[in-house]
């Protein structure tokens, strides 16, 4: 946990995190790590066809229900990030991906300027594997969560920005499309972009 500087005052605390004053601005700074999974199935160029996410219990959106990255902070058994998100992929989906070939790191997000977390993320291809039961931790929001696969052209329809955001870096990380390099994209650096109007 990050000290607060002189400058800085603590508007209110909890477990998870703490809420402060910084002047002109206010933000949250948290008290945990999380990890972000987002696991696919791809079709044979490897290009993701479906996209796991969970339907979980969110009492801040509208019908008490949100479709949401599966996301998940590690234990004292963790040996490190990888380990806990094939830990929570399974928890949460079932999914025993133990294969690190099907895993990869896409980079790392932050949720909001405001907020001090900056979380690892992994996708993980799940293509042909059957899933066995959730391994929940106990609580009342893994028991009430539902994995589903939704269809890859329905996620700009998602509202939570991590499952779109991580849906772009597959591109880039998983299946090594690079639209600004490309040759036939319309952001390739070797290409005259038209402004005027």
């Amino acid at each position: 946990m990050n000290k607060m500087n002189k400058e800085e005052k603590l508007l209110y605390s909890s477990k998870r995190f703490d809420v402060i004053d910084a002047g002109e601005n206010t933000g949250i700074r948290t008290k945990w790590d999380s990890v972000l999974i987002l696991p696919f199935t791809s079709d044979d160029r490897g290009l993701p066809l479906m996209l796991g996410v969970l339907n979980e219990r969110n009492f801040f959106r509208s019908g008490g229900y949100a479709l949401s990255v599966i996301s998940g902070s590690p234990e004292d058994e963790d040996p490190n990030t990888l380990s806990t998100a094939q830990r929570e992929l399974l928890e949460e989906t079932g999914f025993d991906v133990k294969e690190e070939e099907r895993w990869y790191f896409i980079g790392t997000l932050t949720g909001s300027k405001f907020v001090d977390s900056i979380h690892p993320c992994f996708a993980v291809d799940i293509t042909g594997i059957e899933p066995g039961e959730p391994e929940t931790d106990g609580s009342e929001q893994e028991r009430l969560s539902k994995f589903t696969l939704v269809p890859a052209n329905d996620v700009i329809s998602i509202e939570d920005p991590f499952i779109s955001a991580l849906f772009l870096r597959i591109f880039k990380y998983v299946v090594g499309m690079d639209i600004y390099n490309r040759e036939d994209s319309i952001f390739s650096k070797k290409k005259e972009i038209n402004t005027e109007i």
